[in-house]
């Protein structure tokens, strides 16, 4: 296998093995996105197809969404914080997270910052890092990590908490 193919995996067992608390959000996020796997493939079960389980409990979350968007004082701070993570090249004003494999954007900005759209963004996030696309020792990636590790976890456990 080519030095380049394999220049990212060897990045990762070096962080796990001797930086492993410089990529704990890159593990918390895998950790915070599996309880939420396992809710929406059980909740949703009767739905075919990932994505439409998604959009589902987007649709029934949506209310609880907009309430942390009026009332939470962290999570109102969730669309100038990804602004702040800025694009992979350092540039300012982050307003979307871009498919690795596809010819595809995912907005959240002001006007563009609901409930489907944050999940699609911290979906997209998820897939290009479960996919290999997030080098850990980026700096960059690293902030897209934090930002979707903090805002997914405070929607999730809000979401855990409302239906308990």
């Amino acid at each position: 296998m080519a030095e380049i193919e394999l220049y990212n995996s060897k990045i990762w067992i070096d962080y796990l093995e001797n930086n492993f608390n410089e990529c704990e959000y890159f593990f918390k996020f895998a950790l915070i996105w599996m309880s939420f796997n396992s809710y929406y493939e059980i909740k949703y079960r009767a739905i075919k197809y990932e994505k439409n389980k998604i959009e589902k409990f987007c649709i029934d979350n949506e209310n609880l969404y907009n309430n942390l968007m009026l009332n939470n004082e962290e999570f109102k701070k969730i669309v100038v914080d990804f602004k702040n993570t800025k694009y992979l090249d350092g540039s300012d004003n982050r307003e979307c997270v871009a498919s690795e494999t596809r010819d595809q954007k995912f907005y959240f900005k002001d006007d563009c910052c609901s409930c489907v759209d944050f999940i699609n963004v911290v979906y997209q996030i998820r897939n290009n890092f479960f996919h290999g696309s997030k080098d850990v020792s980026n700096h960059y990636n690293n902030l897209i990590m934090q930002w979707a590790y903090k805002y997914f976890s405070i929607f999730w456990k809000e979401s855990i908490n409302k239906n308990n």
